[in-house]
């Protein structure tokens, strides 16, 4: 679920708030309610469980109070963890030197965006890390699971998981990543150069390959003019990305 939901829930829960459930995680998207209730909306503990039973019975689909009340209850439980909150992380900078420490060890296109993704992703992990707990997190380690793989295949643009891991023992023995046990990545093409020149800006995580071939000046790569999401131009009058294009068109038709 790396469609920016994560990483940016108070967008997310605005969402919920005005559209209804914008998936099946119910319980999760119920939580995002609770805290934007308790944290944006000031509601009381009261007022959010009534109004939080009250959106259940309008958008839960069959709803019955038995069937939902233990989503409810422990969505209500976030009410009361004072260091829970919506995290919010607008964009993520690629800076001149990171850029730099990727593009020196002159690799083809597929591995350059597989750096540029795992660097995406580390920087997110770190914002989380330093929201949760107040502190920053230096680490250069990623850890591998099934949630990470799928994140980056879609943030590189690869076509499985199995062309990810091809590619990381490729970088391996070129020194721009270790693979250590225990599924443990060591990014060692991350320095600990203090960050400098901006270039550029990653807000929709998911297409970081489409934001980097953009900066290279790709011309087959635009943004769209409704929410500014890089795309692969399809034909000359495309103005939207895929996500927005068909609402568009069905605008135009009627």
């Amino acid at each position: 679920m790396i469609a920016n939901a994560k990483y940016n829930e108070l967008a997310y829960a605005e969402m919920i708030y005005q559209h209804g459930f914008q998936s099946l995680y119910y319980t999760y998207e119920l939580k995002l309610l609770v805290l934007y209730m308790r944290d944006y909306l000031n509601f009381t503990f009261d007022e959010c469980k009534k109004n939080i039973i009250e959106f259940c019975e309008k958008k839960y689909p069959d709803y019955t109070y038995a069937r939902c009340y233990r989503i409810i209850q422990k969505a209500l439980r976030a009410y009361g963890n004072l260091h829970e909150g919506l995290i919010s992380i607008e964009n993520v900078v690629i800076y001149e030197n990171e850029y730099n420490d990727i593009l020196r060890f002159g690799l083809g296109d597929k591995e350059t965006f597989l750096l540029f993704s795992m660097l995406v992703r580390k920087k997110l992990s770190r914002k989380i890390y330093e929201i949760k707990n107040g502190k920053s997190n230096n680490s250069i380690y990623l850890q591998l699971t099934n949630q990470v793989l799928k994140d980056l295949k879609c943030m590189s643009g690869c076509s499985s998981k199995k062309e990810i891991l091809t590619l990381m023992r490729h970088l391996n023995t070129v020194g721009a990543v270790k693979m250590e046990d225990n599924a443990l990545l060591k990014l060692l093409f991350i320095s600990q150069d203090n960050e400098c020149t901006p270039l550029f800006c990653i807000q929709h995580y998911e297409d970081t390959w489409l934001y980097v071939r953009q900066f290279w000046g790709d011309k087959k790569i635009s943004s769209c003019e409704f929410c500014g999401e890089p795309y692969i131009i399809s034909s000359n009058r495309q103005k939207y990305c895929d996500r927005h294009r068909p609402q568009f068109i069905a605008q135009d038709n009627m």
